[in-house]
Formats: C-alpha cells, structure tokens, sequence
C-alpha cells in the first residue's frame, strides 16, 4: 500500500512540474521577447505584390474630409450577395445588350457592345450598385463621356457612363445605392440612357450575369451637384485617369452548356490623348435638380424651335398692314377675272380676308402656291401672310 501512494504522489509531483514549467515558459516568452528571436530568428516577409482574397467586406465609410451628406435611395442598404447587384435606375428599361450588334452611330455591323444600355429621361439618378472606391472618374476619351468606375473588392469592378456629370470624385469611398451621376448623352451616345458594363478580374462580363436588386427613392432628393468633364475648346478638364480597358471575357469552362459566341475582334491598343498633368481648363460644377422617374424625357427643346419659326413671320405680317392702306383697295376690279376659274376664286377672295380668316382650309389652298403670296401682299390679312412664308 506504501509502495500505491508513493507511485500517486510521483504522478502528482511530475503534473504539477509540468504545468509550473509550461506556465514559466509563458511567462519568459511574453517578458522577454528577445528570447522569441532565438526560436524564431528573422521576421516574416512576403511578397509586396501580395494579394489577400476576401469577399464584400461589410465594412463602410466615407472619405476624408466628407462633410456634406450622402444622397441615397435608402439608409441601412446592406450589401448584395455574391451574383447580385442593386440596381443603377429605379426603372431599368433595357436596350442595347451586350455583344455583337448594328453599330448605331454608323450603321455597320460588327461592333461589340462592352456593356448594358438602359433607357431614361437624362436627368435621372444613377446609384452605386454596390460599395466601393472611385477608381475613375471624368471624361472617358474613348466614347464613355461622363464617366464613373467603381471598385467594389473582390475584383469586381463597375462602371456607368454617358452621364451628365459625376457626383463622385476619383478615390472617394461611395456607398451601396449612393448617386454617383445624373443620366446624359455624353460622348458616343444617342439620346439619353445609361451604359452600364460589369467587369470581373479584369474581364468584361454580361452584365444581365447579375440579378439586380430594384432600388427606389425613399426620401426626397434635393438637387445633385455634379462635375460635366466635357472638353472645353479641345482642351481637357480632367487629369488623366487609370481607366478600364476593354478585355474579352474568357471561354465558357469545359462542361457548361453556354454556347460560345462568336470570336470577339481583339480590342485595339488605346492610348489615352488627355495630357498628362493638371487639367487644361476647369470642369463646370453645377446643381441640377434630378428628374422624376416617371416624367417623360427633355422632348421639349425641339417643340419650341417651330414656334418662333412662326411668331416672327405674324410679325411681318403687320407691316403689310400698312402698305395695304396706300394702295386702294379696289384691286377688287381683279375678282371679276375669278367668275372664268371658279376654284381660283377661293384663293382671290382673300383680299376680303376680314371673314375667310376664320377658314383655315382656304389659306391652306393659297399656301402651296409661292407666288400668290407676292400678288396678295399688299390686300392680304396678317393670317395669310403668317401661313404663306412658312412652306416657302
């Protein structure tokens, strides 16, 4: 039994110096980091050009010296998971997709289109589809315009182009849903809409790739200031920037039933022409107030332009007024030539035109002829002259 107890206080003894000399160990190590380096010996390099993979980082902010507030669609917008993007438009009216297509600024086919076309008034907001930091934004010398490229992480890149301005600056961190921009038709664009492309590991993807979240305005939005980068008298008013070049997305992976497209030219070498260093002239800062998303497009500019075409000629019209009271207005010895062409008469009785000027069907028959409106001009009322000019 001695010989049991003995054999239990050793096992005892031999646990309790472990832990006293594990606990020791501790205790040098942490007290005298110099021991460390004998264990250890150098620091731990890597390699400066590496990369750590990481994916949507959940954290947000805002870049120094931000002191305005943030125009969003809505607070507390959490990030989109991975294959989903918030929408750029609260309506999103997709036109031209990505790939091949009819070039519609010349007509010929053949043109790869990098990106998603969606139609809207110009005027309307733009969002971030995601958060991120400017990585560009100015003018795009090779079509884009206006222009804004967000890096969201995870090499997922993001642009929007033809704008009417960016409401971000280049390095600037932007929130998901944040206006970026206003819609234009700047640079190689016809009519208003949004360019949207998606770039992935440096490759240029299908955009419709992704599932858009709809984003909506919650709030009001007042005016958004924007800077226009478009080029004054051929000089540049933005520094050049690392913008995103062109790249073909990679061939569908063995297995997938995608159909391959057909073979994309290879992208020609760009070079950027914007000088390099400060900008040769200053961008125009202004604020404009966003556009409803429902309202219908700025159409209104060319409705005025046949307006004035008309207004001015009523303003000739007076002054034969007054050439009329010098001669006679017994030129009506003429009428008796009208009873032979009875249809020619409709145009003759103009002379008498205080009552035909509520027909508008018998000044529609002497307008097409020109050179009734040099007889009449001294008789005529101011109707007809105002509707004779105009088809002249």
């Amino acid at each position: 039994m001695a010989r049991g107890l003995f054999a239990s206080l050793s096992r005892l003894r031999a646990r309790t110096g472990a832990g006293i000399a594990a606990a020791a160990a501790v205790l040098v190590f942490s007290a005298a980091p110099a021991l460390a380096d004998d264990v250890f010996p150098g620091p731990i390099t890597a390699d400066p050009g590496a990369v750590v993979p990481f994916y949507r980082t959940a954290v947000g902010s805002l870049a120094a010296g931000h002191v305005s507030p943030v125009a969003v669609a809505q607070a507390d917008m959490h990030r989109p998971a991975e294959g989903k993007l918030y929408a750029p438009l609260t309506t999103l009216t997709p036109t031209s997709g990505f790939g091949y297509r009819v070039s519609p600024l010349n007509g010929q086919p053949g043109e790869f289109h990098w990106g998603q076309d969606f139609a809207a008034p110009c005027g309307t907001p733009v969002y971030a589809a995601d958060s991120g930091v400017v990585r560009a934004a100015g003018w795009h010398p090779w079509g884009g315009g206006n222009r804004v490229e967000i890096d969201h992480g995870d090499g997922l890149v993001t642009t929007y182009n033809h704008m009417l301005g960016a409401a971000v600056k280049t390095g600037e961190s932007v929130e998901v849903g944040q206006v970026i921009g206003l819609v234009g038709e700047t640079g190689s664009a016809i009519g208003c809409h949004l360019h949207f492309e998606t770039i992935k590991d440096g490759k240029y993807v299908d955009p419709e790739s992704f599932s858009f979240i709809p984003i909506s305005q919650q709030g009001p939005l007042g005016p958004v200031q924007v800077t226009d980068y478009t080029p004054k008298d051929g000089k540049s008013t933005n520094e050049r920037q690392d913008w995103a070049i062109p790249v073909l997305t990679s061939e569908p992976a063995p297995g997938e039933s995608i159909a391959p497209a057909p073979t994309a030219p290879t992208p020609p070498p760009l070079k950027d022409p914007t000088p390099a260093g400060p900008p040769a002239a200053p961008p125009s800062t202004v604020a404009v107030p966003p556009r409803a998303a429902g309202s219908a497009p700025s159409t209104a500019s060319p409705t005025p332009s046949p307006v004035p075409s008309r207004t001015p000629t009523p303003t000739s019209g007076p002054t034969p007024t007054t050439a009329p009271t010098t001669p006679p207005a017994t030129p009506s010895p003429t009428p008796p030539a009208t009873p032979s062409p009875a249809p020619s008469a409709t145009a003759t009785p103009t002379p008498t035109a205080a009552t035909p000027t509520s027909a508008p069907a018998m000044t529609a028959t002497a307008v097409p002829t020109c050179t009734s409106t040099a007889a009449p001009t001294p008789t005529p009322s101011p109707t007809p002259t105002a509707t004779a000019p105009t088809p002249c």
